[in-house]
């Protein structure tokens, strides 16, 4: 872990009142809610750059728990281990993804752009967004996986 030092995670500036808002409120931090979406995007088998990136989180908030996870996706995608840095930029790459989806499938009752284009939650309870993305989780749960 010594190689993580100073590490930072990066989000878009369009979603980073989202992760904070729902970091804070329905996870126990903001790391907490990118691995979700980090694997959300995964799921899908889809990428996407992330613009006007704003940092999220130092990079050593992640638990042993999310970086075996983190390391698990970088291997599957590659054959090998990367760096951390490397690791880090995979998932964020499919963090973008992953929220973007959420967003425009799960979540868009709940959510509008400000003026500097962020996405921001209007009016919804917590407790309705927490539903929704239980919902969307059980959903998956119930999948037939042929």
């Amino acid at each position: 872990m010594d190689e993580i030092g100073q590490l930072r995670i990066y989000v878009s500036d369009e979603f980073f009142p989202l992760y904070h808002h729902i970091g804070k409120s329905l996870f126990q931090q903001n790391s907490k809610f990118f691995v979700y979406c980090a694997f959300v995007g995964k799921r899908l088998n889809a990428k996407s750059p992330v613009i006007k990136k704003q940092e999220l989180c130092r990079a050593v908030t992640l638990t042993e728990n999310d970086w075996n996870a983190v390391k698990g996706v970088y291997y599957a995608d590659n054959g090998i281990m990367g760096s951390y840095k490397e690791m880090t930029n995979l998932m964020e790459l499919y963090a973008q993804t992953g929220l973007s989806y959420l967003l425009q499938n799960v979540l868009y009752d709940h959510v509008a752009k400000n003026d500097q284009n962020q996405e921001y939650f209007f009016s919804s309870s917590d407790e309705d967004i927490q539903m929704e993305l239980i919902s969307y989780f059980v959903s998956l749960k119930e999948e037939v996986p042929f």
